[in-house]
């Protein structure tokens, strides 16, 4: 049902996000990364995190993360995203943003499912389960949530995600 509490199982760290017609989506419009991150972890630090969203406007993008600080403040994160005109796998330290890799191609209003795999060093994204982006070698992300995020707003009909899983490679 439609309601601003998500439940139990999920932390709003950044970007103020709602569940609206049976998806979710995160409000904030400003030009910056939002993340809701499962209050779960995983057993081991080697997982998949995946979601599947929509958008109208490329600036607008969604995605699946892992490896995602517990806290707002020392935010970085494996996050594969739709946005601009590719996939992106992107690192955010301290609200700065990073590309490690960027591939395939995606086209406004399309529902695709983004994953992101996070195995030992190596971060790789799948969209609608073929390997599009990477594998790229990240150190830096060793440990850490799983979740969704959003670039910019997902606050209309036409840009959501939904049915989110992880798990354990």
């Amino acid at each position: 049902a439609d309601n601003t509490d998500l439940g139990v199982d999920w932390v709003e760290d950044v970007g103020s996000w709602s569940i609206v017609s049976n998806t979710l989506r995160q409000s904030t419009l400003a030009s910056s990364y939002f993340k809701c991150r499962h209050a779960t972890a995983l057993a081991s630090n080697n997982y998949d995190s995946e979601v599947d969203g929509a958008s109208d406007n490329v600036a607008n993008g969604y995605g699946a993360f892992g490896r995602g600080a517990t806290s707002a403040t020392n935010t970085y994160y494996g996050f594969l995203g739709f946005g601009g005109d590719a996939f992106y796998i992107v690192e955010i330290t301290a609200g700065v943003e990073g590309v490690l890799a960027s591939g395939g191609t995606c086209t406004s209003g399309v529902t695709y499912n983004v994953r992101l795999r996070c195995n030992g060093s190596s971060l790789t994204g799948f969209v609608n389960d073929v390997s599009t982006v990477g594998p790229v070698t990240d150190t830096t992300l060793t440990s850490g949530a799983v979740g969704v995020a959003s670039n910019n707003g997902l606050e209309t009909a036409a840009r959501w995600v939904d049915n989110f899983a992880a798990a354990d490679l």
